[in-house]
């Protein structure tokens, strides 16, 4: 999905969605990225010091899972600049379906062949 719709999707670890250029599209309500201040619009200039690369924010979100040192981030917001420190320390994460119980579920039902 991100590569078709041009978007990286960290909604279910730091919180947000964004443009491939590092213009924030969205921000999980209550989420890292929205306690730290982020806000829709916002353009992520530079990551922990080191100008902004999709591939680097992942990264960086990757290396803190287990440590306690915040993501930085340079933002800015129309002329204004400023950093944002985004507390998360559990690395990438993306929503998976997995069964729990025994037995036939009601998902197994609705894809089982017809």
């Amino acid at each position: 999905r991100e590569k078709s719709e041009e978007i990286i999707d960290l909604r279910y670890s730091i919180g947000l969605t964004m443009a491939k250029n590092g213009v924030v599209k969205d921000v999980r309500w209550d989420g890292p990225a929205f306690k730290a201040g982020l806000t829709a619009g916002s353009i992520i200039v530079a990551i922990d010091g080191d100008k902004y690369d999709d591939d680097d924010l992942k990264r960086v979100v990757t290396a803190t899972k287990g440590g306690t040192t915040p993501i930085k981030l340079l933002i800015q917001q129309g002329d204004r600049f400023r950093t944002v420190e985004v507390q998360w320390n559990d690395g990438l994460r993306y929503p998976h379906l997995e069964k729990v119980g025994t037995g036939p579920s009601t998902l197994d039902a609705l894809l089982a062949a017809k």
